[in-house]
């Protein structure tokens, strides 16, 4: 992805001056460098034919940084980055594997509370998936019930009928296989698609993570602290990343081509705004579970105001004060002559 050679100041950006995250470039996939933090904002220094290199990186505009090996980061670069509220994520080779990332911090738990709220329900839960598999299918099949062990073998069919089609299209022939461990050891279209899927999965993670979500409440993926990631992702594959990586099979270098086919492919669609519109979408119906404003306290039937010291509600409907019920502790922890137990000690 070519950058300009201009240097743009970034440092501690007004959050009225960051764009939406609709509104940024999909992802930013760097190798073999060091990110640091100048009087510009974060720079990338490399070598390129043994000559110091130094890339202004444009975080405030991007979703999603994908840091592959040889790769290294300042402090400073990483709380600028934090500031953008972009996603960082440290890949393998390639980007064929994910190894950790970072949150972008959103200052509500509104999504978040909605997604558990709905995760926590199984007749909700499944309510959920189903309407996942709604959206991969443009609408419910006809005809049977509803089972989430019918529409998955569906979707299984739809997606070898995808594979078969494109292996076709591009003369090539076709069966995933890869080792996640050995990147080189695939054929150039495994490469290919491991590379445009750790793409799209960045995508996915910094469209959950800008709404506060967690990428490991799942509904139809389950397990995995990336159950969520691969439930939004699943909702784009067949229109992005995997024609791309097809497309790219033919390249000389499949991995590179198929982040750059991906990211246009991406950019095309507008999957950013299509996976922030389709998470509210999914969620909507857990939102009356959640508090209805920031900085609130549970009470025993709705909330209360938080930053409050509620010294005066300790004592029960008897009427015994706090004063008596810290006594009452005090007299119990003196009176006994063995130490206390901390379950967490061996």
């Amino acid at each position: 992805m070519p950058l300009r050679e201009e240097t743009i100041r970034l440092q501690n950006p007004a959050i009225a001056a960051l764009p939406r995250l609709v509104e940024q470039l999909t992802f930013l996939h760097v190798s073999k460098a060091r990110l640091i933090q100048d009087e510009t904002g974060v720079v990338a220094l490399m070598e390129e034919n043994e000559q110091p290199l130094r890339v202004p990186l444009p975080t405030a505009s991007v979703a999603a940084v994908l840091l592959g090996p040889g790769c290294s980061i300042t402090t400073a670069a990483m709380s600028t980055i934090a500031k953008h509220g972009t996603a960082l994520l440290w890949v393998g080779s390639d980007g064929s594997r994910t190894h950790c990332w970072t949150y972008s911090l959103t200052s509500s738990a509104r999504w978040a509370e909605a997604q558990a709220a709905l995760w926590a329900d199984p007749i909700r839960r499944k309510e959920v998936a189903v309407a996942m598999y709604e959206k991969r299918f443009g609408g419910l099949p006809p005809g049977g019930t509803v089972t989430l062990r019918r529409l998955r073998g569906l979707e299984g069919q739809r997606m070898k009928r995808l594979y078969k089609a494109l292996a076709d299209k591009h003369r090539i022939k076709f069966r995933r296989d890869y080792d996640p461990n050995d990147f080189g050891s695939g054929d150039p279209i495994n490469q290919a698609l491991s590379a445009a899927n750790a793409a799209l999965y960045g995508i996915a993670l910094a469209a959950i993570t800008a709404l506060g979500c967690h990428p490991g409440l799942g509904f139809v993926h389950s397990g995995s602290i990336a159950a969520f990631v691969h439930d939004i992702a699943d909702l784009y594959k067949a229109d992005t990343s995997i024609p791309a990586a097809f497309q790219a099979s033919h390249s000389a270098e499949p991995a590179l081509q198929a982040r750059r086919l991906t990211r246009d492919a991406f950019l095309r669609a507008g999957i950013l705004e299509r996976a922030v519109r389709d998470i509210q979408d999914l969620l909507k119906a857990g939102l009356a579970h959640t508090a209805p404003a920031e900085g609130l306290l549970r009470d025993d039937h709705g909330y209360v105001p938080g930053g409050t010291n509620y010294a005066s509600q300790a004592g029960d409907e008897a009427g015994t004060s706090s004063l008596q019920i810290a006594g009452d502790l005090a007299f119990d922890i003196e009176r006994d002559d063995q130490p206390l137990e901390h379950p967490w000690r061996p």
